[in-house]
């Protein structure tokens, strides 16, 4: 209800208009008489309800004053859910939820999904309280086998007295070391024939796949699941071992024939 230039009133101690987007939408919970002036907004809580909040005192005439300081709201969509940079195999991994504790009335509950046939699962939470900013957090832990790569895991919030429900989740990318899972190829050839081996593998990410023979370099091939190697015209000096590598940050594996 003020000009334009000024922002507008969310609630007020004593009667008078407010702004349409906060009718019944907003209330003080505190008595200013004690000089508590705790507000309270939603439900239900939208994005537009986001920004900055200033106080204003008044007291008729000229003794009032707007305070410079001021809170600023955030409205989440959904809970933070924080996911490792890499979830490898075998390692322990760890996924934390955070969700804002902002109404003593209305305290959240969180609860995991899709983490029950997880290996070595274990769950903790607690309550943290940093400038004023307090939320609930839990931390789940678990150690990770290749084939939970692409479950969804994620944290459902629910708040008592509502029917809300709160949630976010994430496919888990299990990294794991390279297995090479099969070559292929004669063991023996005729002088001035062509000959092709193949090479098949698996690791996340997908590995570099390189040819040898003996030590020399013969074919490689980044972020192949599949390398074949082609000979055209074979003499005696291409007798020897041939090996295929798999090759990953996680590890290392070949197979030879």
């Amino acid at each position: 209800p003020y000009p334009k230039n000024y922002p507008p009133v969310v609630a007020r101690s004593r009667p008078g208009a407010v702004h349409e987007s906060f009718s019944g939408r907003a209330r003080l919970l505190g008595d200013p008489g004690v000089r508590d002036c705790s507000l309270e907004l939603g439900p239900p809580l939208s994005a537009e309800l986001g920004g900055r909040y200033y106080f204003r005192g008044d007291l008729g005439g000229y003794n009032q004053y707007s305070f410079s300081e001021h809170t600023t709201l955030e409205v989440l969509e959904e809970p933070v859910l924080t996911v490792p940079p890499e979830v490898v195999s075998g390692a322990v991994a760890e996924l934390r939820c955070r969700v804002p504790d902002s109404c003593p009335r209305q305290r959240p509950r969180l609860r995991w999904e899709g983490a029950q046939e997880l290996p070595e699962v274990s769950e903790r939470e607690w309550r943290e309280d940093a400038a004023g900013a307090a939320s609930v957090v839990s931390r789940l832990r678990f150690r990770p086998r290749r084939e939970d790569g692409g479950r969804r895991v994620g944290c459902q919030v629910t708040l008592p007295n509502s029917s809300l429900t709160f949630a976010a989740d994430v496919a888990l990318d299990v990294q794991y070391e390279p297995q090479v899972l099969e070559v292929s190829g004669p063991s023996e050839a005729l002088e001035g024939s062509q000959v092709d081996f193949g090479c098949s593998a698996e690791g996340r990410p997908p590995p570099l796949l390189t040819w040898f023979r003996g030590p020399q370099v013969l074919r490689e091939e980044p972020g192949a699941e599949a390398l074949g190697l082609h000979l055209a015209q074979v003499s005696p000096q291409d007798s020897g071992v041939y090996t295929c590598v798999a090759e990953n940050r996680h590890g290392r594996h070949n197979r030879s024939l």
